[in-house]
């Protein structure tokens, strides 16, 4: 978990409050998602969970305000831009781990990025920022 990171955005400044790493397969792309039997879609959130977790805890109470979610994914090839890319898992877990009230786009700011990765080397990193007060 990095506390220490900051952003600064046009008007206010961010600290990111935990980030996630987590496998490729932890993070099916939408149109695999909707494929998926739903006891497989199950034992991927069930990983995810644990994953997440261990790297960042829970929470008591969501983060106060409307928190930035990044969302950042490494692979091969480019996903396509309504996939959501591969965030709806890690965001449900998110929420069920108390990091965020909602994951709508009223509750958070979601943004989403791609870069290359080697074939083998793919993740998904999901990070929480707050805003300083």
């Amino acid at each position: 978990m990095s506390v220490t990171r900051r952003k600064a955005n046009a008007e206010r400044d961010w600290i990111c409050l935990a980030d996630f790493t987590l496998p490729l397969h932890c993070a099916p792309l939408q149109n695999t998602l909707l494929r998926m039997h739903w006891s497989k879609r199950r034992k991927i959130k069930q990983e995810a969970m644990t994953r997440m977790l261990a790297s960042g805890g829970r929470r008591k109470s969501p983060v106060d305000g409307r928190p930035m979610v990044r969302v950042i994914r490494r692979s091969t090839q480019r996903p396509d831009g309504d996939s959501g890319y591969g965030a709806k898992l890690p965001l449900d877990c998110l929420k069920d781990l108390g990091w965020i009230r909602d994951d709508s786009d009223d509750a958070i700011d979601l943004t989403f990025s791609w870069k290359a990765a080697k074939r083998g080397e793919g993740r998904l990193v999901v990070e929480v920022w707050s805003e300083v007060p």
